[in-house]
């Protein structure tokens, strides 16, 4: 083995530390280039599923950095349509509004304090139908860029349902099942008086209005001399199914329906879910907020008011009071001083740690416990778990979360009484038809069952929001 020596100092020697240095130097420019390069890369996770909004709700469109990276100094730009007008900015520690899309500026946001956890999920506040679509997430480190897609959906619940009849030249009569105001087109499912799915035997029709959202009619051909019919119309995401249904009975065993037509009923129903109230429907409904106080003059002898009129209970025995002509004997009620003719009106009623109870409307009576023709329209709760709708029939309710609140929304000149669990926004029920007359809000403690249900039913109060 030959071994060759240099010289201290020798050119070749120089020559030697020279190239040795040059090597090192650029070994460690490579190692420290690949170090930084691969410590910046990260990859951007979005939402591998839609996600899903109702209007006027807000939404958060998740997105991290993976592995967990700070990202307080990178660029972060949100966009809908066009790269150079972002939905949202975040640039050189900052947002910034330069070019922002329009309508963005005042719903958009980052959370910020977690930037440094990989964060960049957006935040848009009070949805809108035009926010529907594909959103890109770029994340800009300086060394490295990735993104990320996620599309939103927005849910928008249409009215209930009505059905209306009419009939063609040749006395062919037709059902024709209306609603408005859905995002996306829902699904209509037409059912016999049998159960059986005749939706193939309908046509659709939809057309948008001016803020977007669909109006929607099915019309379908009646066959038979006595039918019942519902018509369903259901998001076609998971969410709730407004049903409508039409009894049609036929004395004359011909087709013209409208000679023929003797009873017509709405119901809402829930089926496999509960229908949510936006923030939207809401603020209409607490902006019609109104101060019921209960009248003395009105309750059943076993019941005992406080003295502001807002709790009722039933002491379980005759109390001595004055005989008054409007005072319920028959059942254990009692009722608001103020009688409502006109406009929106709103109340909310506890039914905490009750087993029964009973909250609606009633008419001007006429007598001692007597009402008009016209029954009254009510919810309530039987058996700790039974609730229903009660008018001139009993309609069973399925409510997946047991009320403590129940709101009650009365919008007299649209002939609606809805009723809804003020915690968890579910609708409960709703009567349609035409009103006329005083309407008084109403309440029913019910009986004191051995030792239970002797908590009061209380009027909260509520505050107008404009």
């Amino acid at each position: 083995m030959s071994v060759q020596r240099f010289q201290r100092g020798s050119p070749a020697q120089s020559a030697m530390k020279a190239q040795g240095r040059w090597t090192l130097s650029v070994l460690g420019f490579l190692f420290l280039h690949v170090d930084t390069s691969w410590a910046e890369r990260f990859q951007v996770s979005g939402a591998s599923d839609l996600i899903t909004a109702f209007v006027d709700d807000d939404v958060i469109l998740p997105a991290l950095l993976s592995p967990l990276t700070n990202a307080t100094a990178f660029e972060i730009r949100w966009l809908k349509d066009d790269f150079t007008s972002p939905v949202l900015l975040y640039q050189n520690y900052k947002l910034r509004h330069v070019n922002q899309m329009e309508g963005f500026k005042e719903r958009s946001q980052l959370f910020l304090e977690e930037l440094n956890k990989g964060n960049v999920s957006l935040k848009l506040q009070r949805v809108r139908v035009s926010d529907e679509g594909l959103y890109k997430c770029f994340v800009d480190s300086g060394s490295w860029f990735e993104e990320a897609h996620i599309t939103l959906t927005v849910q928008v619940l249409g009215i209930q349902p009505s059905i209306s009849v009419s009939s063609t030249q040749d006395h062919q009569t037709l059902l024709e099942c209306n609603s408005e105001k859905w995002n996306p087109q829902p699904e209509v499912v037409w059912r016999d008086k049998n159960g059986r799915d005749v939706t193939s035997l309908s046509k659709m029709h939809t057309e948008r209005d001016s803020e977007g959202l669909l109006r929607v009619s099915s019309i379908i051909p009646v066959e038979q001399e006595v039918s019942v019919f519902s018509c369903m119309m259901r998001s076609s995401a998971p969410k709730p199914a407004w049903p409508s249904e039409l009894s049609i009975y036929n004395m004359n065993q011909q087709y013209d329906c409208i000679n023929q037509l003797l009873h017509v009923w709405l119901l809402h129903k829930q089926l496999d879910v509960t229908r949510r109230v936006t923030n939207s429907e809401w603020r209409r409904i607490i902006s019609s907020a109104a101060d019921v106080i209960l009248d003395p003059d009105t309750a059943h002898p076993y019941l005992c008011l406080s003295e502001d009129g807002k709790e009722v209970r039933n002491v379980g025995k005759l109390q001595t009071v004055p005989d008054k002509p409007r005072r319920y004997m028959d059942f254990h009620s009692v009722q608001a001083r103020e009688a409502y003719t006109s406009g929106r009106h709103y109340w909310e009623v506890e039914v905490r740690e009750k087993i029964e109870w009973t909250v609606g409307i009633a008419l001007e009576m006429e007598g001692k416990g007597e009402f008009c023709s016209e029954p009254y329209r009510r919810v309530r709760l039987r058996n700790e778990k039974e609730y229903s709708a009660v008018s001139e029939k009993v309609t069973s309710l399925l409510v997946r979360r047991k009320p403590d609140r129940i709101r009650v929304f009365l919008d007299y000149d649209e002939g609606q009484l809805s009723f809804y669990n003020a915690e968890s926004r579910e609708h409960l029920h709703t009567f349609t038809e035409t009103f006329s007359g005083k309407l008084y809000p109403y309440l029913s403690p019910c009986y004191s069952l051995r030792g239970k249900n002797i908590a009061p039913l209380v009027i909260h109060p509520v505050k107008a929001i404009a």
